[in-house]
């Protein structure tokens, strides 16, 4: 019976010192995985709005070269549906147009330019598209500067 009450008086459970520095590195440890987890966020947001622009700089010039040189050279001054030329515009995603964007392609802006280049055997249209974020995006793109993507297209000869 002596030997239960001994035990009994032991100590049991955790000193107060003991509880402290268990909670400060519980602390530590999960605030350094959320600074991680927030970085990693915030790295695959600004991957993907590179993307993105980068997939709406291309788009217009293939739907241009699509459409052809003869009849974008003729409107490079009223433009074609809805890329107007020579001014920023933004970038819609409205359910009448016939091609579908994610809705972040709204946080963006481009421009459209198109410059008629002649050499003695060929006619050719360089069409460069500059995409940038709207002002109201915030300062997690500000900075980055502009998506610029030119392509060419040639006058098809009958």
């Amino acid at each position: 019976m002596s030997q239960f009450r001994n035990f009994s008086l032991k100590r049991c459970g955790w000193s107060l010192a003991e509880i402290l520095l268990a909670l400060l590195l519980t602390a530590i440890t999960t605030g350094g995985i959320s600074s991680v987890m927030s970085a990693s966020n915030r790295n695959t947001m600004n991957a993907y709005h590179l993307y993105l622009t980068d997939q709406l700089a291309k788009e217009p010039v293939e739907v241009l070269r699509c459409i052809g040189f003869n009849t974008v050279s003729k409107a490079v001054e009223t433009g074609i549906g809805e890329y107007s030329f020579n001014k920023w515009q933004s970038i819609s995603i409205a359910p009448e147009s016939n091609i579908k964007r994610p809705e972040d392609t709204s946080l963006f802006e481009r421009k459209i330019t198109a410059e008629i280049l002649h050499t003695d055997a060929t006619r050719g249209l360089l069409v460069t598209v500059q995409v940038r974020p709207k002002s109201e995006i915030g300062s997690n793109l500000k900075g980055k500067g502009k998506t610029e993507y030119s392509g060419i297209i040639i006058e098809q000869l009958p």
